[in-house]
Parts: C-alpha cells; structure tokens; sequence
C-alpha cells in the first residue's frame, strides 16, 4: 500500500515541534513558523481518514545544511517520544479527571431529581392568581436542574469522544515515518 505524504518546508528541524519567534510582518511567517509543525500534521490528519494500516510519510523540506544523515533518525525518534508524552499526558489527564467526574455526575444525578421534584410541587401547587410566578420560577428549576448535568455528561459523551480522535491521530502519527529532502530552490 502506498503511503500517505504530507509534505512541509521548514527552515529547520526544530520548526517540527517549536514554534519560531517570527513576527507576522516578517516574510518568513507562514503556517509552518506561526505553530509547530507536528500540530499541523496532526490537524491535518484529523480531517483525513486514513485506513489503520496505510503508512503514513512525512516530508521535511529543510535547507541543505541541515540534512546529515543521522538528522533523518533523530527526527523519527523525536516524534516517537513526542508520542509518548502526549499519550502519557492525555491519559494522565483524564485518569485524573474520571473519578471527580464520575462522583459529581452521582452528585448531580441526586440533585437534579430533588430539584426536578421541587419544580413539579410548586407547579402542582400553584393557583391562578400566582400563576406565572410560580410557573416561571418552577420552569427556572428545571432548567437549573438540566445544567447541573452538563459538566459530568460533556466529559462522559464529547470529552471521551474528542480523546478518542486525539489518541486515533496520535497512533497515525506513530506509524508515520519522517523522510528529509533539500528545500527546493
């Protein structure tokens, strides 16, 4: 199968991971300069779907003077640690965040349906004269009652789905290999 390319020029190996200091009036400011050059592969392999066994090649456009031989080494073992660090990161984070999130959702869950049953007595209870009063007030708790919910079931639905593509472009980029060729002139 043929590999995947992504090709990007940068003025030296470093741009792969560090962002240069360039100002946006310097005629060096491109994507590249502006942000690492490894979130622009990942942002890019975010938008493609690639099959899980596709190899994946990236390009490095850099002058002359930085190609030797074992440059082309460094690099992959580079983005190799790099990998391992986002992962140890990303996992580190969410373990971390789980089982606070896991006891506010029970928390949640518990007020949610006290003040659920608060919001039906007063509407239940109500009379005609007081009535939009107690509706708004009674429809105001329900709400409340909803947005208690959002914080524990954001992170259970999107924050474990967006960590799910993160860890799919990371192992993408595991299986990238780095090849260095001369910047065109």
């Amino acid at each position: 199968m043929e590999p995947f390319q992504l090709r990007i020029r940068l003025d030296h190996p470093g741009q792969l991971f560090k962002a240069d200091d360039i100002s946006p009036t310097d005629p060096r400011y491109t994507e590249y300069t502006a942000q690492p050059a490894l979130d622009t592969v990942r942002e890019e392999l975010l938008i493609k779907t690639l099959p899980k066994d596709q190899p994946v090649e990236l390009i490095l456009e850099l002058p002359e003077e930085y190609i030797q031989p074992s440059t082309q080494t460094q690099l992959n073992e580079a983005v190799h640690r790099y990998l391992q660090v986002e992962n140890k990161l990303d996992q580190e984070s969410f373990q971390s965040r789980g089982p606070v999130v896991r006891r506010l959702l029970v928390v949640s869950i518990a007020v949610f349906f006290a003040i659920q049953m608060v919001a039906i007595t007063i509407k239940n209870l109500t009379n005609a004269k007081d009535f939009y009063l107690t509706d708004s007030l009674a429809e105001g708790l329900a709400v409340t009652s909803w947005v208690i919910l959002w914080v524990p079931v954001q992170f259970l639905t999107v924050d474990a789905w967006q960590r799910s593509l993160r860890r799919r472009r990371l192992g993408t980029i595991n299986r990238m290999q780095v090849r260095l060729i001369p910047t065109p002139d």
